[in-house]
């Protein structure tokens, strides 16, 4: 895809910064030019680019490492991350604009005519998915301090997007760790509930144990709690073993793996 003065407007409404926008320009350049494109991009592999076509030249890899993430916030799905590899290769989604433009005039098309003009550069909407996030986050950080664990923002909004936005995917994984601290204790359970969005864990979990996460002080409880939900795998199941057997077939069908 060629970078035109819409992609200038449309970077100035998402308000990137330098960084994110030459970032966004190098990945525009693998798309498609009419049709999303799913692409592996390697940020040093960029950031050598970036030098080149840059008078002040290349990044620091912290300044890229972060564009790439905030991109996935701020593009309104123009760049979306599929998969993390390490710190510097990502599995990405990029979308012509044209194609974003339709899915937000789409979204918007309840929403009186704006005099201003496009209603996916309005000041309103850009509030209004702003503050829904927010409450989300919010939420997310109340269900984690359920269970004593505490997460600076940095890490909640990245639990955010690791959970594809989905508060639901965050009660399942909070859940998983609960049933297997049950049996063997965890001793990393702000590590676990990264690791099992980002690796899916969550997904072959039955949830089906309480609609409503309750509020715990400490580990024992914790303890306590995952042997409850162990009582009840073994009468809905017959067991442990035969429950693990079912989400390591639901995962291996879906391309995850199991924690070990």
């Amino acid at each position: 895809m060629t970078w035109t003065k819409k992609h200038d407007k449309f970077a100035l409404a998402c308000n990137l910064s330098e960084s994110q926008g030459y970032v966004l320009r190098d990945i525009l350049r693998k798309g498609k030019l009419n049709e999303p494109t799913e692409v592996e991009i390697d940020l040093r592999v960029t950031n050598r680019w970036i030098g080149k076509v840059r008078a002040r030249g290349e990044f620091h890899r912290k300044t890229i490492t972060t564009a790439i993430a905030q991109l996935d916030d701020k593009t309104q799905g123009m760049v979306t991350i599929l998969k993390r590899y390490n710190p510097w290769v990502y599995k990405i989604r990029v979308r012509p604009l044209a194609f974003v433009e339709k899915i937000q005039s789409a979204k918007c098309a309840s929403i009186p005519k704006l005099k201003t003009g496009d209603p996916m550069y309005s000041d309103e909407h850009k509030k209004r998915v702003y503050e829904q996030q927010q409450q989300d986050i919010s939420k997310i950080d109340s269900l984690l301090r359920q269970i004593n664990l505490k997460f600076d923002r940095d890490a909640l909004n990245r639990i955010y997007r690791l959970a594809n936005r989905k508060v639901d995917e965050v009660v399942d994984a909070i859940q998983l760790l609960l049933y297997r601290n049950g049996s063997k204790e965890i001793p990393k359970p702000h590590g676990f509930i990264m690791d099992c969005l980002k690796k899916g864990w969550h997904l072959a979990f039955d949830p089906f144990f309480e609609p409503e996460l309750p509020r715990f002080n400490s580990k024992a409880e914790w303890a306590e709690y995952g042997r409850l939900l162990r009582e009840q795998v073994k009468d809905k199941y017959g067991g442990d073993t035969v429950y693990e057997s079912i989400i390591h077939r639901n995962l291996m069908r879906s391309g995850g793996t199991l924690p070990i």
